[in-house]
């Protein structure tokens, strides 16, 4: 009897009870608590990411840029600036930044543009003999059309713009268009200077580059002062390109030469910094024939 009215006091007992229930949802709290402080974090990272991402890009995009951190190129300084931003706030972090540039703002994280579609689903099918613009003119159809660098098809593009633009006068026949990349040749002491680190060339009449050729500069101070007349020589700042344009034109008399006596060959240059290239090497994506000079 006693036994059985224990028995029923302990069923009815309900001290204790919170602490029991408490147990039960104890770990499962915490967790949601711990996966609301991280969600918060990851948010806070994420807006000061973006922050230093929007600082850094408008300081890259103008003409010399002015960074304080360190580095041997724009994209260095870039990515380093990026990186001393967020050293604070995670300094464990392994960031990874990457960069392109892009014919225009429309195109960031956009697919190149879809010329024809043949069945009609809005998608590049190769087998379906879909045609694309091939804005980063890599020879393949891209889910973003940003481009890391210069490729013999840019090349392509500038010299058939010169072609069309001189074929009144037959430019082709009796000119030559010198295009020429100068950078500095990133060599220490004695052997520091600029160099021509990729040439091309187009148009018939037989003039040599003015200034040397491809490669010249590479491992020496043979182009220490740059590139142009003297006097007025262009450089290159570290990491970064200039291209340099040499234009001769074999002039045709409309009558004679004789009547009145004009200089033959007319010559002109011209320089332009490149801006929002990650590399300032060239490549051949398609396999096209080089225009060597």
């Amino acid at each position: 009897m006693m036994l059985r009215r224990i028995r029923q006091n302990i069923c009815r007992d309900e001290q204790g009870v919170t602490i029991v229930e408490f147990a039960f949802i104890a770990m499962p709290l915490c967790l949601i608590v711990m996966g609301g402080f991280d969600l918060g974090h990851q948010a806070y990272i994420r807006s000061i990411m973006q922050g230093a991402l929007t600082d850094a890009a408008r300081r890259a995009s103008v003409e010399n840029p002015q960074f304080t951190s360190t580095g041997t190129t724009t994209e260095g300084q870039v990515e380093q600036a990026i990186k001393d931003q967020l050293a604070a706030i995670t300094p464990d972090a392994m960031i990874t930044v990457s960069s392109s540039n892009y014919y225009d703002f429309s195109g960031i994280g956009n697919p190149e543009k879809l010329m024809t579609d043949n069945d009609g689903d809005g998608k590049y099918d190769a087998d379906g003999d879909d045609c694309f613009s091939d804005l980063n003119e890599n020879g393949a159809y891209d889910q973003d059309t940003g481009r890391e660098g210069i490729d013999e098809a840019n090349v392509y593009e500038v010299f058939a713009g010169a072609e069309v633009i001189g074929e009144t006068m037959d430019f082709e026949e009796n000119g030559r268009v010198v295009l020429s990349s100068l950078q500095d040749n990133e060599q220490k002491g004695s052997k520091h200077g600029q160099m021509i680190n990729w040439q091309r060339c187009w148009g018939d009449l037989d003039v040599d580059p003015a200034y040397g050729i491809e490669g010249k500069g590479r491992t020496d101070s043979s182009l220490e002062d740059g590139m142009g007349a003297t006097g007025s020589q262009i450089v290159s700042a570290s990491g970064t390109a200039v291209m340099f344009v040499e234009i001769s034109y074999d002039y045709q008399p409309l009558i004679s030469d004789t009547i009145v006596p004009l200089a033959n060959v007319i010559r002109r240059e011209s320089a332009f910094n490149v801006r929002g290239r990650q590399s300032n090497d060239i490549s051949n994506a398609q396999s096209l024939a080089v225009q060597v000079c």
